[in-house]
């Protein structure tokens, strides 16, 4: 997927998607980064999460360490290159921001704003059902034609659970919220989105302003 251009006032954005995980992505957020000049960098994680891969160590963690839905994830797309975590996407992000004296915000809901709208969006029954699709999830067909199939497919499996559909459109509208008031602040704003939560950023985005750029 392409990245799009858009104007917010002032402000070119340059929404860019990336493959949570995927080690060369590392490469295009660089690319990217030094050809477009940002005074502003938008990544979307989460403000205490950005904190954390501030203070990682640079060292890689140990791969397979998380959650069976991680698992499975990191596993499918193993086939289309090096997986590494921290990921390269939001990490390169730093140390190039950085390098420049960027401001770099994450623009994805706080550990808090997450919870209250787990617990508020996610439904006994819908963590049940959740539960229950784990084993099913670990010998699911996924679209294998390309990366950005496969983690499209990947979410689109994750998001038939009704709840946590609703929890990814909270994220979106946050995500998209924040790159709006970062933009109201900046000239040229770089907003590094994972993959299969740009869709959703980049409508919210659009209704806001017909001023596209190509």
């Amino acid at each position: 997927m392409e990245p799009t251009r858009l104007k917010r006032g002032d402000c070119e954005i340059l929404l860019l998607p990336v493959i949570r995980g995927l080690a060369s992505e590392g490469e295009l957020v660089e690319r990217h980064y030094r050809e477009f000049m940002p005074d502003a960098v938008a990544l979307s994680i989460s403000p205490e999460e950005l904190k954390a891969l501030r203070e990682h160590d640079g060292k890689p963690l140990e791969p397979l360490c998380g959650t069976i839905e991680e698992n499975v994830y990191e596993s499918g797309l193993g086939k289309f290159g090096s997986v590494e975590r921290p990921p390269r996407c939001f990490t390169v992000a730093i140390d190039v921001s950085d390098e420049f004296n960027t401001k770099l915000v994450g623009v994805d809901l706080t550990e808090e704003e997450f919870t209250r709208s787990y617990v508020s969006l996610v439904s006994g029954w819908d963590f049940v059902r959740r539960a229950l699709g784990r084993s099913r999830l670990s010998s699911a067909r996924f679209d294998q034609s390309s990366a950005e199939a496969f983690v499209l497919d990947w979410d689109r499996k994750l998001r038939k659970v009704r709840g946590y559909d609703l929890l990814e459109q909270r994220r979106e509208a946050q995500i998209s919220k924040a790159i709006s008031d970062l933009a109201g602040r900046s000239r040229k704003l770089l907003a590094i989105v994972e993959l299969e939560r740009v869709r959703g950023v980049l409508e919210r985005l659009e209704s806001k302003t017909a001023d596209e750029v190509h």
